[in-house]
């Protein structure tokens, strides 16, 4: 697994295909970057950390992308 980012976007009760639809990229390659087998870009990084801070503003980049 890639990171935390799963378990807060499933708390967020978003699915894949609503953050690759914020993000502007397609579902097969947000599961890419979801996975592991891509890597998000920095602005990608800083949209999902503005969807996230909604519901916890001090949530860290690295409580979210470190790798488990």
């Amino acid at each position: 697994m890639n990171n935390n980012l799963i378990g807060y976007r499933k708390m967020l009760k978003l699915t894949q295909e609503d953050m690759a639809d914020k993000l502007g990229i397609c579902m097969a390659w947000y599961q890419k970057k979801e996975s592991g087998k891509r890597d998000f870009s920095q602005t990608e990084i800083e949209t999902i950390m503005k969807l996230l801070k909604v519901n916890r503003p001090s949530l860290t980049i690295e409580e979210v992308f470190l790798r488990s």
